[in-house]
């Protein structure tokens, strides 16, 4: 994992963060050896608080280097790896490690010798940072007490606090996620455009206001949104919010979209509850059925997400079976509660059917991929491997012939498939799948599965050199162990 420059917003930070900063800086100031152990879950977060401090010890002539320790097996041991930095840049007068944890992740030897390893780096005179995962502080500190205890100071924790990306670049992301093409991407910064200066001038002309938001602000906030341009989306909703009265269907759509972007979402099913009571015809109930489904799945409250995405569906087939694109997005939304829930085969038959529905459009779209992807992923968790192999071939097949072979999706799905290879023991094609991931996703570090996807490849990687399978997030004790003994993972591998 090498790192990446970020792009710091901290408007949302509070006072603590900003003085866990300064200490970090004061650290780096002082003369001489130290060394000083910082914990953030996120990967991300790590290299913006590290761009910060550099920041501003550069303003005192104070050059510090960032590195990730090589994680190989054979790779040299931490002290070489620093003398060969100090011996290539000898002006720098500090070093942050951004990888400890990955570096001594289920290796005892490297952790014991890096345990015993005090003397060696007081001997490179400079202060050292080293960045730890929160949830193996407590092991490391057991493990490792002879060089904890000799830190300098406290351990400084950050919590996962938002890192932001400017707005052009999440939208190629969101794009990408969301199988959009460059030709779409354009037609809508030309939309976007286009309701922009449509809006400046109905405002200066002073049009009704319930004109301009039916017919410019509420197209507007609607393509914002879908291009995750939420600072120009959120500037909107601020400057009409007073004007968006309860009776009126699109100031509602707007009200609830707003709402369920900022997580409120008991305020988003309100408005929506409200919609259903404006709505004039059948195909507006069941798309809001569809949405409330759809909300009430962000809040983690399946059983309700199933009974209106259910409306929805039954709605649709009775009284509008031609709408084969909505039905399919319905029924996927629907495979996903089915899923949190661990209904493995109401799942599959939602998929199914939404894969079919999907197939009577004549002109198709990469987005099918999107169910291919979902049920080769329920197939994988039924442990019907081959089945989810084919899904997930079928997947990549269509995003490859859609898209360029640098897209954050197609990252996402040669990770699964590397999953797939993981548990069918052939570790030579998960280890391939995987590091096609990263070689992918290392352009995208803001991306939602950034963190994962490398946690993961360290594992397809370990199990070449037959590491034995350690505890990960995806095993539970009572599970099965995944090295295909038939014991439970607690009475073999997880020992």
């Amino acid at each position: 994992m090498k790192p990446t420059s970020s792009n710091v917003n901290t408007d949302k930070y509070d006072d603590t963060y900003f003085e866990q900063i300064n200490r970090i800086t004061r650290f780096f100031k002082r003369e001489g050896f130290g060394f000083l152990f910082a914990t953030a879950d996120n990967f991300h977060l790590r290299q913006q608080v590290n761009q910060q401090v550099k920041n501003k010890l550069t303003e005192n002539a104070i050059q510090i280097v960032e590195m990730a320790l090589d994680e190989d097996e054979n790779a040299l041991s931490i002290i070489q790896q620093l003398k060969n930095i100090l011996k290539e840049q000898l002006e720098i007068k500090g070093i942050i490690i951004n990888n400890l944890d990955y570096y001594i992740k289920d290796n005892p030897d490297k952790l014991q010798a890096f345990n015993f390893s005090r003397e060696l780096l007081a001997d490179l005179e400079i202060p050292i940072l080293f960045w730890m995962n929160e949830m193996d502080m407590p092991d490391f500190t057991r493990r490792a007490s002879d060089i904890y205890t000799w830190r300098s100071l406290s351990v400084i924790r950050f919590p996962n606090l938002p890192v932001e990306t400017p707005s052009r670049s999440m939208l190629l992301q969101r794009f990408d996620e969301n199988f959009r093409t460059k030709e779409e991407y354009k037609q809508l910064e030309l939309k976007i455009k286009l309701l922009e200066s449509q809006l400046k001038e109905a405002e200066a002309k002073n049009y009704p206001v319930q004109r301009r938001i039916d017919e410019i602000v509420y197209p507007l906030f609607t393509a914002l949104r879908d291009a995750d341009l939420h600072d120009r989306k959120n500037e909107l909703y601020k400057r009409y919010e007073d004007d968006l009265s309860d009776d009126k269907l699109k100031n509602l759509l707007i009200k609830s979209n707003y709402s369920e972007d900022n997580k409120e979402y008991t305020d988003s099913i309100n408005y929506e509850l409200m919609i259903l009571d404006l709505a004039n015809n059948e195909l507006e109930i069941a798309n809001s059925y569809n949405r409330i489904g759809r909300i009430f799945y962000l809040n983690n409250e399946y059983e309700k997400s199933i009974e209106y995405i259910q409306n929805c569906i039954d709605k649709l087939e009775k009284s509008f079976p031609e709408q084969n694109n909505i039905i399919s997005v319905a029924y996927n939304n629907i495979a996903s509660s089915y899923e949190d829930l661990k209904e493995r085969n109401a799942a599959e038959k939602s998929l199914i059917k939404a894969i079919e529905y999907k197939l009577k459009i004549k002109e198709q779209d990469s987005s099918l991929a999107i169910s291919y992807n979902n049920l080769g992923a329920n197939y994988l968790y039924q442990g019907k491997l081959d089945k989810a192999l084919t899904y997930l071939m079928k997947s990549v097949k269509i995003y490859e012939d859609f898209y360029d072979n640098k897209s954050p999706q197609l990252g996402v799905l040669f990770h699964n498939l590397a999953g797939i290879y993981f548990e069918k023991r052939q570790f030579k094609e998960a280890y391939n799948f995987g590091e096609k991931a990263v070689d992918i996703i290392k352009f995208y570090p803001d991306h939602i599965n950034y963190d994962t996807i490398h946690h993961n490849y360290q594992i397809f990687k370990d199990a070449l050199v037959h590491i034995p399978y350690k505890n990960t997030i995806r095993v539970r004790r009572n599970d099965l162990c995944p090295c295909k003994s038939g014991k439970k993972y607690k009475k073999c591998c997880g020992k």
